[in-house]
């Protein structure tokens, strides 16, 4: 069996303006993915995940 997950944080914008082209902004952050193979007797864990510290 195999599975795993991707987590992002997703943000977008779009600016619509009569007669104007329409703009759009988007940004996609990854932060965590991991994932797992395993048998009936073997089980391998993989991932990585981004850690944010903030200074006060």
């Amino acid at each position: 069996m195999v599975d795993f997950e991707i987590s992002a944080n997703l943000a977008g914008n779009a600016g619509i303006h009569f007669f104007d082209p329409t703009k759009l902004k988007g940004d996609i952050n990854p932060y965590r993915i991991w994932g797992k193979y395993s048998t009936d007797q073997f089980e391998l864990r993989v991932g990585l995940q981004k850690s944010i510290l903030e200074q006060p």
